[in-house]
Order: C-alpha cells, then sequence, then structure tokens
C-alpha cells in the first residue's frame, strides 16, 4: 500500500514503534537520498536500454508507459535492497511521493521529447509537485529516521519471522509499486504527443485536484495540531474537515487522481483505464485502510456516536 497516504496522516507517536539501531535522523536522511539516487539511476539506464532494444508489442499512449513501468519495478527493486540492507521497510515510504513526478517527467521525455511540454502538461506537472512536495514535507517532519519503523510492518515481521523479507517484497514494496502504476495512467494520456488544446475538461480536472490537495493539506494540519494538543489518549478529531468526515484526508486524495483523470480526458488519448486509477485507490480506502484505521479507533468509548453522526469519506453535514 500506498503508505504515506494511507497512514501517515493519523498516526501518532505512540504508534510507531522504536527500534535502536544507532541511526542519527541525518544519517538516515542521507542513506534513503542515496537509495532513491541510485534507484532513479538505474532506472534511467534501464529505460535507455528498452528503448535501443525489442519493442514491447504495446501500441498507442500505454507503448511508452509500459517502459516506464519496467524501470519503476527495477527501482522498486534497488529501494527493496536498500530496506534489506538497512533492516527497515520504512525506507520505502517516500517512493509514493516521488514516483508520480518523473513519471510524467520521463513520460514527456519518451514521447515527446525534444519538443517542449505542452501547456497541459505544464499544469499537471505543476499540480503533482505541489501534491508531491506537501506529501514530502509531511513524511519529513513526521520520520524520526531508521531507528523507528511503521508498527504495522513491526507486527508483520512477529507474524512471518522468516518469511518476513519475502512478504515485504512482495506486499510492501512491489504491491504498492503496481497500484502506483495503475494510479498514474492517466500520465500515459496527458504525456501523449499532439494532445487536443485545454479545455473544459482540463479545467474542471484542475480544479478538482488542487481542491483534493487543499482538503488533504488542511485535514492533515488540523489533525496533526489535535495529536499535540490532547490529554486523552481516547479522544476522537472532531474540529474542522475532521466534523464532517472521519477520513477527510482519503477524500483529498482520491479528488486529487479523479483531477488527474479529467485531464486525461481533456487530452483526447483517454480510454478507460484512465480512470481505472481511481477505482483502484477508491478500493483500497474502502475496503482496506478504513476498515483498518476505524477497526483501531472502535475501542474509544465515543468512536460509536462519532460514527453514527459524521460521513465515513465525503464531508457532510452532520445529522443527529
Amino acid at each position: 500500500m500506498p503508505r504515506e497516504i494511507v497512514h501517515r496522516a493519523q498516526m501518532t507517536a505512540t504508534e510507531r514503534i522504536d527500534s535502536p539501531r544507532g541511526h542519527t535522523r541525518a544519517g538516515s536522511f542521507a542513506w534513503v537520498a542515496f537509495a532513491y539516487a541510485v534507484a532513479l539511476a538505474i532506472a534511467i539506464a534501464t529505460l535507455v536500454m528498452l528503448r535501443e532494444g525489442a519493442h514491447l508489442g504495446v501500441e498507442g499512449p500505454l507503448g511508452d508507459y509500459a517502459h516506464l513501468a519496467i524501470a519503476d519495478v527495477v527501482a522498486t527493486l534497488v529501494i527493496f535492497a536498500f530496506s534489506f540492507g538497512l533492516k527497515n521497510s520504512s525506507v520505502y515510504d517516500a517512493y509514493w511521493m516521488a514516483a508520480p513526478p518523473l513519471f510524467l517527467v520521463g513520460g514527456w521525455a519518451l514521447a515527446s521529447y525534444p519538443t517542449g511540454m505542452n501547456a497541459r502538461q505544464v499544469l499537471a506537472l505543476l499540480i503533482i509537485l505541489a501534491w508531491a512536495a506537501r506529501l514530502t514535507w509531511n513524511w519529513i517532519r513526521g520520520w524520526s529516521g531508521l531507528d523507528h519503523e511503521d508498527f504495522r510492518y513491526r507486527d508483520l515481521q512477529k507474524k512471518t519471522g522468516r518469511a518476513y523479507w519475502l512478504v515485504s517484497l512482495f506486499g510492501l514494496h512491489l504491491f504498492p509499486t503496481a497500484l502506483v502504476l495503475v494510479t498514474m495512467l492517466p500520465i500515459a494520456a496527458i504525456t501523449a504527443p499532439a494532445g487536443a488544446s485545454l479545455g473544459l475538461y482540463d479545467a474542471i480536472g484542475a480544479a478538482i485536484s488542487i481542491l483534493g490537495i487543499v482538503v488533504q493539506a488542511i485535514a492533515d494540519e488540523q489533525l496533526r495540531a489535535f495529536v499535540k494538543q490532547k490529554t486523552d489518549p481516547d479522544q476522537i478529531c472532531e474540529r474542522g474537515l475532521w466534523r464532517f468526515s472521519r477520513h477527510p484526508n482519503y477524500f483529498g486524495e482520491i479528488s486529487f487522481w479523479t483531477g488527474l483523470a479529467f485531464l486525461a480526458l481533456g487530452s483526447g488519448h483517454a480510454s478507460w483505464w484512465s480512470f481505472a486509477g481511481i477505482v483502484a485507490i477508491l478500493g483500497l480506502f474502502v475496503f482496506a485502510s478504513i476498515p483498518m484505521m476505524e477497526g483501531r479507533q472502535k475501542r474509544k468509548p465515543g468512536w460509536a456516536e462519532y460514527a453514527r453522526r459524521t460521513s465515513v469519506l465525503v464531508p457532510l453535514p452532520r445529522w443527529r
């Protein structure tokens, strides 16, 4: 799963496992930066080899995307190697934010270079960079370094024993990468050459994506302030957007990807696959993330009443 999106906003300091391994915070970020630099270099080398090699047999906008997908999987394996070497699967946590901007630039380079980016591609890149920058800043503020790891990974390690790193490879690295590949499918249409001029679909898409970024940012900050100020661990956040939705941050994330799908639609190159990412991420939240998060909240005394009065996802007026 994309952990930064799925978990980070609702995690508190008490929900993380301390694993003293002697890493400083600065040293931890240096290791992660090095890991991602190596992964990017190997991904670019993979793309070069693919472009010079045999055709993959995929036509249309998805042809170049297939090359990006292979390079993405190779980069994921590099990150997994660092996760294994550093004994911390949270090394992958920043991947979800790093991949989308690189996908758009890579898709443009494969499909349209050396012509300049068209207006839609520039608009999409600016929106994606705003989304990625905010999430990256959230991750930087929230991650204390390699001495800490998401408690879910540690629980999984206890349950799986010697098989943990195999589970980590497929469940904590390759599966999230596959989800990223699906959610980024609109990029294949947006970066395809000779797209239509900006129009109504682009205006709608940009508005929805920007709204999603703003909603998610506000929700995250409101929750962050609440966690800092609360004195009772069973207290439930009912301030701001959290008064009208139990998961406004998830609503913002879904809105962001929905907007990108509309931008793809405006390009004239979109097909049904441009909307597959919305279905995938909505399914992830509805059938996995929300039940998991709410399963941990149900023990709180006031949760049942809060859940009864508050919309699960879309911010709506509260009912009695």
